[in-house]
């Protein structure tokens, strides 16, 4: 058994996937962002981005001290895959998703045009799948769009 961790740009369907792998696969899902809600370990929250900040060291170590060691496998759900460097044993992938669908899924979010253009700029300039491969020796992208096929993927490679 190991850990999950799927990363992507925000709207690439990433909780989706992660709660139907969570059922599947009997993980316990951890949504980061919820995570540091939940845990108040957020300095600020950015009106313009509609987005909380946070010290990405502080996270990484809560995150840590919480499930480095642990028997209890989990599926991370984040577009930060800094934040599960220090955990051992997971498997790492970085969901893809076509820019026009990007934007119609900002849109019916209600983003503004700037937090919309700095997302679909980090999903043309693979910045997620860059960070992944900074932190992660194995990394598997996945950018195929139907979300069955992204969950029979992330299942065999789990199983193996």
């Amino acid at each position: 058994m190991s850990h999950i961790l799927i990363s992507g740009t925000p709207g690439v369907g990433k909780t989706t996937l992660c709660k139907k792998l969570s059922s599947e696969l009997n993980l316990k899902h951890i949504d980061i962002s919820n995570f540091i809600k939940e845990e108040k370990i957020y300095e600020e929250y950015d009106d313009e981005l509609d987005t909380y900040v946070f010290d990405e060291n502080k996270v990484k170590k809560i995150l840590d001290e919480k499930y480095k060691n642990t028997n209890i496998f989990c599926i991370f759900d984040t577009h930060t895959p800094e934040l599960c460097s220090n955990i051992k044993n997971i498997c790492v992938f970085v969901i893809k998703e076509d820019t026009k669908i990007l934007r119609e899924r900002y849109e019916d979010r209600k983003y503004s045009e700037k937090k919309i253009m700095e997302n679909i700029t980090c999903e043309i300039m693979d910045v997620v799948e860059d960070e992944a491969r900074e932190y992660f020796d194995n990394v598997i992208i996945i950018e195929d769009g139907d979300m069955e096929k992204r969950i029979e993927i992330i299942k065999d490679f789990y199983k193996k």
